[in-house]
């Protein structure tokens, strides 16, 4: 009988193990930092993001470590350091080496979910996805990212690739309906790069007017202050002047790109007459 009992108890304490490493992987890490609240309270510890309540867990060190509940609508952000291996992880993806880059883009993703850097990893795990010829993956990726956090649709870091991946795989609709919710919500950088990839869809289907007039002419002339969207919006501006049979408009783009960004990919790819955007 006393075989029996302390059998039960060793089999108790080793489900509990398996129960809590579930959790563990289940809620992600706990990840040093800062939540700062709506009412400019800031409470510094050890975080989590318990996507089940929609609340964090910050825990306190000390003598006893005290752990409060912040419900997510009371956050105004989170602060955290950059996850070790983003960088290189991110280096990676723009060098072309998605295989290396994924799974560590992927435990990024799951111990800093809600805090700050889940979105860039996203956005990179993402472009990795369609590097590999996986949009299907990248919408997916973004997706989940939204859901729990719909300011990422607007974001620099995810609403580029989102779109792309949104292109790639025809869902035209849902684009436009991202693409006008981006010029409504998100900074002026973002309504620039709205604006591009509504002339992109629109060139995908063959209206060459309406990719000039709506996307890239309209992103040259109206944000022209928005310096890293230029080139592009130029070249493809040239582009869809040159597809209505425009070709003093098309020049004008062509020499204006030239002049005034003389060391910038498109207009590398315009000397070397790489076409394509």
């Amino acid at each position: 009988m006393n075989m029996q009992a302390s059998a039960r108890r060793i089999w108790k304490g080793v489900a509990c193990g398996l129960v809590l490493a579930a959790a563990a992987t289940a809620f992600g890490a706990d990840v040093e930092g800062v939540i700062v609240k709506k009412d400019s309270g800031r409470l510094a510890g050890a975080i989590r993001y318990l996507a089940s309540s929609k609340e964090y867990l910050v825990t306190s060190r000390g003598a006893r470590d005290v752990t409060l509940r912040v419900p997510l609508d009371q956050v105004a952000r989170v602060e955290v350091p950059p996850p070790p291996g983003l960088g290189e992880a991110a280096r990676a993806v723009r060098g072309g080496q998605y295989g290396a880059a994924v799974p560590v883009l992927e435990n990024i993703m799951k111990d800093y979910r809600m805090m700050q850097h889940d979105v860039t990893a996203a956005g990179y795990l993402a472009f990795a996805y369609m590097g590999m010829n996986q949009p299907e993956k990248a919408l997916e990726m973004c997706r989940r990212v939204i859901e729990g956090n719909p300011d990422a649709a607007v974001s620099a870091e995810m609403a580029p690739i989102y779109w792309q991946a949104l292109l790639k795989a025809g869902q035209d609709a849902t684009l436009r309906k991202a693409l006008d919710d981006a010029a409504a919500r998100g900074d002026r950088a973002t309504a620039a790069r709205a604006q591009l990839m509504r002339g992109d869809l629109e060139a995908k289907n063959g209206r060459h007017k309406e990719a000039l007039v709506d996307g890239y002419l309209r992103t040259a002339l109206l944000f022209r202050d928005v310096k890293e969207v230029q080139p592009e919006a130029l070249f493809k501006a040239a582009q869809s002047f040159d597809q209505l049979e425009q070709h003093p408009y098309a020049e004008r783009m062509r020499k204006e790109l030239l002049a005034k960004y003389p060391n910038d990919e498109y207009s590398r790819r315009l000397a070397s007459g790489t076409p394509g955007g």
